[in-house]
């Protein structure tokens, strides 16, 4: 980005802030307090719209300390759409900060001091609003320097306006540039654009209106192009590496199909041959008992018809079998001898 001075840089960058943000009206005279809510209800920096929605905050509440610890989410829904999510939680903010202080709710004290020492007084207060801060000085104080805020200080900066270093220098160098009696619209641009979008943190460049005459802009932006292009390159290779694994695993799947097919095979083919081989034993098992029983009618047909052919005197019949015993066997023996010593004697004397 080529040099450019601080003047015409910010003859380029607020008239885009001010068409973002609405031109300012005139401020009003109004106490304190409700000049500061009227500066955080503006709606494109007319007061006609915010002094309607005080009124209507004014009927729901029974007064400002009620307000004041009301839900920030609750009175967000209550504003309605025209006012983004957050301004409930900067009212509730301003408000809290001033009873913090003094543990009432009025800046009756703040008006006897001067402009300074109001602007050291409101910065000390936690959490309360910049852009707060610094039209009440120059609607009730007749404040005619540029108030040097935080958020003004922060988007000159950002855009390159002025240079980084003390606010009170930063401030003088911004007051040198500017018209003083823009004062008032060029505060409400600048202090809205860093409350919507130029923010302390995760300020929303891509948004911006003025990105192209930023540098910090820019540079985020191109952060923001090199994160994302990192990220697509992170979820190319994840996707790559998850084709790459889910190639991977079909291939695995498949060798494990093949194998157990190839397995099934086996086992199929082994079982054919056990059966075969088992159905062939019980074959020859069968065949051997046929022929065994063919073989016994054979004979026994050949004995009947022996008998039948023979004559009756050649057919005897078969000594039955005695039942023997050792006492039986022994008797059998003594009888014999005795018979045959009986028959021997007598022919014996006969003879002689």
């Amino acid at each position: 980005m080529a040099k450019v001075s601080a003047t015409k840089r910010f003859q380029t960058i607020f008239p885009t802030l001010e068409d973002q943000w609405g031109e300012r009206e005139p401020y009003k005279e109004r106490p304190p307090l409700q000049q500061i809510l009227i500066t955080l209800l503006l709606v494109d920096g007319k007061e006609g719209p915010a002094e309607k929605t005080l009124e209507r905050l004014r009927e729901h509440f029974v007064d400002l300390n009620e307000l004041r610890v009301s839900n920030p989410d609750q009175l967000d829904e209550l504003l309605g759409d025209r006012h983004p999510p957050g301004v409930g939680k900067q009212i509730v903010d301003a408000l809290t900060g001033i009873f913090n202080n003094t543990q009432t709710m009025t800046l009756k004290w703040l008006m006897e001091l001067d402009a300074d020492e109001a602007f050291e007084e409101l910065s000390q207060l936690e959490k309360f609003p910049s852009r707060a801060i610094g039209e009440l000085l120059m609607a009730c104080f007749s404040y005619d320097k540029l108030p040097a805020t935080e958020g003004l200080l922060r988007v000159a900066e950002r855009t390159d306006i002025v240079s980084p270093g003390a606010p009170e220098s930063q401030a003088l160098s911004l007051r040198r540039i500017t018209p003083k009696d823009d004062r008032a619209r060029i505060f409400h641009a600048f202090e809205m654009h860093a409350e919507r979008i130029c923010t302390r943190k995760d300020y929303d460049c891509p948004n911006c209106p003025v990105k192209d005459h930023c540098p910090t802009g820019q540079e985020t932006l191109e952060r923001l192009r090199l994160q994302e292009e990192q990220e697509q390159a992170a979820q190319q290779a994840e996707a790559a590496r998850l084709k790459r694994k889910l190639e991977r695993d079909k291939r695995t799947e498949k060798r494990r199909e093949e194998a157990t097919a190839k397995f099934k095979e086996t086992i199929t083919a082994r079982s054919k041959e056990l059966n075969i081989a088992v159905n062939e034993k019980n074959n020859k098992s069968s065949k051997g008992k046929k022929t065994g029983k063919k073989k016994s009618r054979a004979r026994s047909s050949k004995n009947t018809a022996k008998m039948v052919q023979a004559p009756s005197h050649e057919v005897k019949s078969k000594p039955e079998k005695k039942k023997s015993s050792r006492k039986a066997g022994g008797q059998s023996k003594s009888k014999k001898s005795t018979k045959k010593s009986g028959n021997s004697s007598p022919k014996k004397k006969g003879n002689r």
